[in-house]
């Protein structure tokens, strides 16, 4: 017993010790978030999230005791509701009432409210699906179900947009076709705007240098009313000015910074591993035409795949393989299965962070000190919507005798809804994103972009 709670005790803290490293290193940093409070939320979060799919390991390994397991299985799952449901949007809505101005008593009443009403929406909307148990509305079963609903929305359009995305990622034919002189050209014309910009800059500095401060308000009106009269600029409109100069700096370093990662990508992919990425994109391709299609398949004969993978496919060796071949498949099944979810958890963990990664690098995204907190806490309750409802997915990947403690933890939930909830979701997803970069495609196919002598419009003197 004290070595389970030792082994229990080391995930915790490790995980919870990577997801802090995780936030400062990658999302954050300690000057954006000035709040302690929402790094240990997310913090806590992303550590019940990463023991929960290691607590399906360690069901297959056979690890600790079945009490130990099954004591495990429910705090971790009762600390997760209690977060999703109660902890993070009250604090989510009391953190934005405070920024906005409110009082510490005001903003925390004005939280009740909304977090009740927050309450009843998210009751009323999972009322629509059939995930109604025998249990109370209180009990963990219907708190899983409830937060099932739109955890799998989240889980299956993430993973359209990532099984449409990676041939994209991998294949030559998707890269923009660029070369040496493009790249020239969008240097020169970087170059002539940040000269036009200093150079603006500086009379503009001289100008209010030279104005006496001791010139009324009125006067200063007057003047610029007969400058913008007589076709001048006043102070204002040249600020405006070198501002739309600043962003079409901006547009063009990142288009140059785009188009020399595309020339090394072009180098890469003549290179034996640029040609094995190559390939990898064609799978994929075939993997997502697959998936597309099993999913379109249990949509319309409304089926759900009864049995693991692993199994079907060790019984179709046995069935149609050689008569030689023979070998212990509760072993092998056991094997296999610990591998397959291992990798499906890892890829899941990495795609997960991965993508919010990029979507906070997008410039004035997350950076805003007025709503950072704001943003941590969001991407903290979409985390633990996401995780969880890998649980309720990842257990048809496993054995039947691995999949009953799973089911037993989880309790008595419609298993069904959620894998069609998911098909039907990954589907029209994939669909919609297939259609959105095949328009993206062909709209920047033919152009040069930035770089291009059609759009190199004469810049302001």
């Amino acid at each position: 017993m004290i070595f389970d709670m030792a082994v229990i005790a080391v995930i915790l803290l490790a995980s919870f010790l990577f997801g802090v490293r995780f936030y400062k290193k990658r999302l954050f940093d300690n000057r954006t978030v000035s709040h302690l409070s929402v790094q240990l939320l997310f913090s806590a979060t992303f550590s019940i999230s990463t023991s929960l799919l290691i607590l399906i390991v360690l069901e297959i390994l056979g690890a600790l005791t079945v009490d130990v397991r099954w004591a495990l299985w429910k705090i971790l799952l009762i600390s997760m509701t209690s977060l999703l449901l109660f902890i993070i949007p009250f604090y989510f809505f009391f953190v934005s009432l405070r920024q906005w101005g409110l009082r510490r008593v005001r903003a925390f009443v004005v939280s009740i409210i909304l977090h009740l009403s927050f309450l009843y929406g998210w009751y009323e909307v999972t009322e629509w699906f059939p995930i109604q148990s025998d249990s109370c509305f209180f009990c963990l079963e219907q708190a899983l179900s409830r937060v099932g609903v739109f955890g799998v929305t989240v889980m299956a359009i993430t993973s359209a947009f990532g099984a449409v995305n990676s041939p994209r990622t991998y294949m030559f034919y998707f890269l923009r076709q660029t070369n040496d002189q493009d790249i020239r050209l969008l240097e020169k014309r970087l170059m002539e705007t940040t000269d036009i910009i200093t150079r603006k800059k500086r009379q503009l500095a001289v100008e209010v240098k030279q104005t006496p401060n001791d010139v009324g308000i009125f006067w200063k009106r007057l003047g610029r009313g007969f400058a913008h009269f007589f076709g001048g600029q006043d102070d204002t409109s040249k600020l405006e000015e070198i501002r739309s100069l600043e962003d079409m700096a901006r547009a063009i370093f990142e288009e140059l910074t785009e188009q020399k990662e595309e020339i090394k990508r072009i180098e890469f992919y003549k290179t034996p591993l640029g040609k094995l990425n190559n390939w990898l994109g064609y799978f994929f391709s075939v993997y997502c035409i697959y998936k597309v299609v099993m999913a379109s398949k249990n949509v319309i004969m409304n089926d759900v795949a009864k049995t693991d993978p692993v199994s079907k496919w060790m019984e179709r060796l046995l069935r149609y393989g050689p008569t030689w071949l023979v070998f212990d498949v509760v072993f092998w099944s056991q094997t296999i299965s610990f591998v397959l979810v291992g990798v499906m958890i890892f890829t899941s963990l990495r795609g997960f962070l991965n993508l919010w990664v990029k979507i906070f690098q997008i410039r004035n995204v997350g950076y805003s000190m007025r709503y950072a907190n704001n943003a941590v806490l969001f991407i903290t309750w979409i985390m633990g919507l996401y995780f969880t409802s890998s649980i309720l997915l990842l257990r048809m990947n496993l054995p039947q005798q691995y999949r009953q403690a799973v089911t037993a933890a989880l309790g008595n939930i419609h298993f069904r809804f959620y894998h069609q909830w998911f098909d039907f979701l990954f589907m029209v997803s994939a669909l919609v994103f297939v259609t959105i970069f095949v328009v993206l495609h062909k709209a920047t196919a033919p152009t040069k972009g930035l770089a291009s002598d059609d759009v190199m419009i004469p810049l302001p003197r």
